[in-house]
């Protein structure tokens, strides 16, 4: 287990609840950051605080593993994932934009018009499909888990080194020898035995 692995799992926590919390918080940083600016092309400066650097570092890990349902308008259009071909910014026409969902409605159905300006006519075929929530918010869904809940432990088990086992020391360490013995069979194995 490396601390670097958990303190990114923790990064990815932090972004999960920056995304489908509310709070003073999360407010406090969408104001003094983003102001407008598409935050998922941002990048950490200098000057930026630990506490933010560490919000884009959790960006980078856990933002494809959040999906977005009953979709009501608030989301990115083109880099939330929210349908199949999610995020839609690969597929736009020209420069992307940050524009929400709700830009791309008119009186709760899709605005055709406006969606062809932005994307080819076959991803715009799937995305009538779609229903569009007539009230409630955007629900966020974490692909890791079964029931769509953030979990550390999903977090964790997606972004964890994985350690290659030794077959050889696996036997070395088996608990049915004596400590003292493996120890000296794998000071042998790895060149660390005295010389006599």
């Amino acid at each position: 287990m490396k601390v670097e692995d958990i303190q990114d799992a923790f990064a990815g926590k932090l972004w999960w609840r920056f995304r489908t919390t509310e709070t003073i918080w999360s407010w406090f940083f969408s104001t003094k950051y983003i102001k407008g600016k598409n935050i998922y092309t941002m990048q950490d400066k200098a000057y930026d605080s630990r506490q933010w650097k560490l919000l884009l570092k959790g960006k980078d890990i856990a933002e494809e593993f959040i999906c977005w349902s009953k979709i009501d308008g608030d989301i990115s259009f083109l880099f939330d994932q929210w349908t199949v071909w999610s995020p839609l910014a690969r597929f736009a026409l020209n420069a992307p934009s940050f524009a929400p969902v709700m830009d791309f409605l008119s009186h709760q159905s899709w605005s055709i018009a406006k969606i062809m300006e932005v994307l080819s006519s076959f991803i715009v075929a799937h995305i009538l499909n779609i229903h569009i929530a007539s009230h409630g918010q955007d629900k966020a869904l974490w692909k890791l888990s079964m029931h769509g809940d953030f979990t550390m432990k999903s977090m964790w088990n997606k972004i964890r080194s994985h350690s290659h086992v030794d077959q050889c020391l696996a036997y070395v360490w088996h608990k049915a020898i004596p400590t003292f013995v493996s120890t000296h069979m794998w000071r042998f194995i790895k060149g660390l035995a005295p010389i006599i």
